[in-house]
């Protein structure tokens, strides 16, 4: 009877090691997907601040500060959103 109880936990250990494997190439794919996405928000973040500079435009109304450049992609910024959250669900201990 403890050959079989033994047999069991081997099998349990080796399911626990394959779900562990599976969610670090989950999250792997996760954090390289959402550096991907981040780099993309920065370099067009960077484009924008680069025009403006050599524009030289100046703005005086308070109101204009709080709006988002022109070139500002709001899709990129939704798929960081959901990576996050995608993260969160595979691994929520680790965030």
């Amino acid at each position: 009877m403890p050959v079989l109880v033994v047999a069991m936990s081997a099998r349990k250990i080796k399911d626990n090691a394959a779900d562990r494997h599976n969610l670090m190439m989950k999250w792997e794919t996760l954090n390289d997907n959402g550096f991907s996405i981040a780099n993309k928000i920065v370099n067009i973040k960077n484009a924008t601040q680069f025009k403006d500079s050599n524009l030289e435009i100046e703005h005086e109304d308070p109101s204009d500060s709080e709006r988002l450049p022109l070139n500002y992609n709001t899709e990129l910024e939704h798929q960081l959103n959901i990576t996050h959250i995608e993260a969160r669900i595979a691994s929520p201990g680790l965030l």
